[in-house]
């Protein structure tokens, strides 16, 4: 009586962890499963996620550094020398320009202090320091050269997967190009190859030219670089696509109006300007169909010119100078201007009068006064 009493107890026991909300070991496997499944989704959704975000952490430092550069051109008819890449976060020299040696191509970070950014524009989505390359003459007004034949970089776009850029000829649906630049800001994307951290840490030397020629293009502080960023090359090592991003400018840049540094003036960069037009003649720098308006000022001109004839421009000393008169000609009486010149004519009499109100303002040809008020 007493084991059957016990065993009942024990069954007992058991039925109640059950209804109480117990898991068995097949039960606990299910679920491991389910959330293996679930968690392997999200960290790989999480992965692209962080993958975009440091691309557009890097896009947006690039691009505010392009326009930064440019603006740093308008005011000083130059670019900037890069910073020191060897400086510490903590250094009052970090991000400031440095043009210190005889080098003709120098590397080095972003001068952010130079060009009025925030430290973060120069450091890319992987926390690594962007490597800005300049030639030393684009640093210097007086050596400044416009032609775009500074930077060699070379660009391939293609549709075809796994094409081998550098093994294979270029085929159906690839692209190549070299473009020319004047600079090129690069960051060393997500393998950080050849990168110094913030702190300037290196975190890796520039790859051997033997395994990965790309990358090794990139870091080999000379003219050429490479941006091709959609195929994949067999000589890289482990077949790799190029994660490098850059960017570069190749041609001067240039807009319609400028001022100067410690003036008030607006200078047009050279562009023809139409108002009341949208066709603007490109002979003339302003173009104006309409009125013009001078109140309080004064308009200064070498010429005054009918656009529709060739020989109608006159100097303005013809009126507002010593001017033109008839005296010493044979027909004394100037009656007029034209084509830059007193249109003279014998009057034999003068006749007519003017009202009480009235003034002469000149003689006709045949003798007669105009009058005006």
């Amino acid at each position: 009586m007493k084991d059957t009493m016990v065993n009942i107890s024990t069954a007992g026991r058991r039925k109640r962890r059950m209804s109480q909300g117990g898991f068995t070991l097949l039960d606990l496997s299910i679920w491991l499963i389910v959330i293996g499944l679930f968690g392997s989704a999200a960290l790989g959704q999480y992965n692209l996620w962080a993958k975009k975000n440091r691309e557009s952490l890097t896009r947006v430092p690039l691009q505010s550094i392009d326009s930064a550069l440019e603006n740093y051109y308008f005011m000083y008819g130059a670019y900037p020398c890069p910073a020191v890449m060897t400086l510490a976060s903590t250094s009052p020299l970090y991000g400031v320009a440095n043009c210190a040696g005889t080098d003709p191509i120098i590397s080095g970070s972003v001068p952010f202090k130079d060009l009025m950014l925030p430290p973060n524009y120069a450091i890319d989505g992987w926390k690594n320091r962007l490597m800005y390359t300049v030639t030393r003459s684009m640093t210097n007004p007086a050596t400044f050269d416009s032609a775009p034949g500074q930077f060699n970089i070379t660009t391939t776009e293609t549709f075809v997967p796994d094409y081998d850029e550098l093994a294979r000829p270029l085929t159906t649906g690839v692209l190549r190009f070299i473009s020319s630049g004047h600079y090129v800001v690069l960051s060393f994307g997500e393998n950080s190859r050849a990168a110094r951290t913030v702190d300037g840490v290196v975190r890796g030397a520039c790859p051997n030219p033997a395994t990965s020629p790309r990358e090794a293009e990139n870091c080999d502080n000379d003219r050429d670089f490479w941006d091709s960023q959609y195929a994949r090359s067999s000589a890289d090592a482990a077949n790799e696509i190029l994660d490098d991003r850059l960017i570069y400018r190749n041609a001067t840049p240039s807009r319609m109006w400028s001022g100067p540094i410690g003036r008030n003036d607006v200078i047009n960069e050279g562009l023809t300007i139409g108002i009341g037009t949208d066709n603007p003649d490109p002979n003339f720098k302003l173009d104006v169909t309409g009125n013009v308006l001078v109140e309080g000022g004064v308009i200064r001109a070498a010429q005054y010119c009918d656009p529709a004839l060739d020989d109608s421009c006159f100097s303005p000393e013809l009126i507002a100078g010593a001017g033109v008169n008839c005296g010493t000609r044979a027909s004394p009486g100037m009656n007029g201007l034209a084509y830059g010149d007193a249109v003279c004519t014998r009057i034999t009499a003068i006749h007519g009068h003017c009202a009480t109100d009235q003034y002469i303002t000149g003689i006709r040809a045949d003798g007669s006064v105009i009058c005006a008020p």
